[in-house]
């Protein structure tokens, strides 16, 4: 690996004849390598990020693929972009897309990049070095380990100045075979969500009248991809035994995934159409979660779960699984609770047990002041400004 990127580095200083542009940070970039239908956590904060950024007087750059949905809505907001081709798990090994883009950083003059996942992180971080960019920063927002491969410890020990994880949970995770990385260098930033958007809603539907809703019935809500990830399957189980116990409720399930129709098929099998309904993916979530009573999150493992974050801002307690960074976020009895993963049993209970508090108004306001708090979209940017200054 040293060879290699020495090479690169001899062969680019002599092709580009560019002066010290300075330390004044203006230019920030963000390399995402998503595809056509992806738009997940990791686009939602680069979009949040670069726009919010971009508000603070920086100067974003996002360089993302033509199919992808992150480059439309950059587009549609009129932000700086570069279109790139797909960067695959060998790209940082090919010389000329090292160069090609190595070259663009520098013309740019480009302070500090972004990137979020394996493959952008081992083509970003010997490009920007190679282009002489002051902050390199690799930001992590899954509980999955970085492989432990020779070529994944130089570079991290050698070209990344910061690497940025969403929870603990994260950080542990992703770090579990770099015991030598610097402790220094990383740094804790849970996700933030916009106060603005989810409080003093105008509904924007009846979700009740749409679907049929009894006025009576008690509303939970679930949002997220229909993946293996978000654990669906417990909490349809779980629903199947809490109408034993509980029966004037309704569970929406909001989003879409390649579970849809195995799910949809459980469902008819456990006899709960009654019960839970597929509303497919909706653009009307703040005031889907103004008209729930409270959330069920039952995912198998997790960074930093907006669609949580985002319940707690509009003030919904929250029933989740202590999966990953769920503790961390979830705090038992007072903006929520927390069920043992995975535990169809239990979970059934812990949701019982929201239905049955008596205060479950007192938990959504308390949980209002703990996002306002801890989970505020001002608070991430500020702490992403301290990574880029540094």
């Amino acid at each position: 690996m040293l060879w290699y990127v020495n090479f690169c580095f001899n062969i680019f200083q002599n092709q580009n004849k560019f002066g010290k542009w300075g330390i004044i940070i203006t230019n920030i970039a963000f390399l995402n390598n998503s595809g056509p239908g992806d738009y997940g956590g990791v686009e939602k904060w680069i979009f949040k990020m670069a726009k919010g950024l971009k508000n603070k007087g920086y100067n974003s750059f996002v360089l993302a693929r033509k199919d992808s949905l992150l480059l439309e809505k950059v587009k549609k907001e009129r932000m700086n972009y570069k279109v790139i081709d797909k960067i695959g798990s060998t790209t940082f090994l090919n010389p000329i897309r090292i160069f090609k883009l190595a070259d663009w950083l520098k013309k740019k003059n480009i302070n500090a990049i972004f990137f979020c996942s394996s493959p952008t992180f081992k083509y970003g971080s010997i490009t920007a070095k190679l282009a002489d960019v002051s902050n390199i920063i690799y930001r992590r927002g899954s509980a999955i380990p970085i492989k432990n491969k020779f070529y994944n410890r130089y570079l991290m020990n050698n070209f990344i100045t910061t690497f940025i994880s969403n929870s603990k949970a994260t950080k542990e995770k992703s770090l579990k075979y770099l015991e030598s990385f610097p402790d220094k260098k990383v740094k804790l930033i849970y996700n933030g969500v916009d106060k603005s958007k989810f409080t003093n809603i105008d509904l924007k539907s009846n979700i009740r009248k749409e679907f049929k809703i009894d006025e009576e019935d008690l509303l939970m809500v679930n949002v997220g991809r229909l993946h293996k990830q978000k654990g669906h399957k417990y909490l349809i189980e779980s629903i199947s035994k809490l109408k034993n116990r509980f029966d004037n409720f309704t569970v929406l399930i909001i989003g879409e995934g390649p579970l849809e129709n195995k799910l949809k098929d459980r469902v008819d099998e456990l006899n709960l159409n009654d019960y839970i309904i597929f509303t497919g993916f909706r653009k009307d979530i703040p005031s889907l979660l103004k008209q729930s009573d409270f959330m069920v999150h039952t995912a198998l493992w997790e960074g930093c779960p907006w669609v949580v974050l985002e319940a707690l801002m509009s003030g919904l307690p929250v029933v989740a699984t202590n999966s990953s960074s769920l503790p961390e976020i979830i705090r038992e009895g007072e903006n929520g609770y927390l069920a043992k993963d995975k535990d169809i049993e239990n979970i059934a209970d812990k949701i019982f047990k929201m239905i049955n508090n008596s205060n479950i108004e007192k938990m959504g306001n308390k949980a209002r002041k703990i996002a306002e708090n801890e989970f505020s979209f001002k608070r991430v940017i500020a702490e992403t400004e301290k990574c880029i200054k540094e």
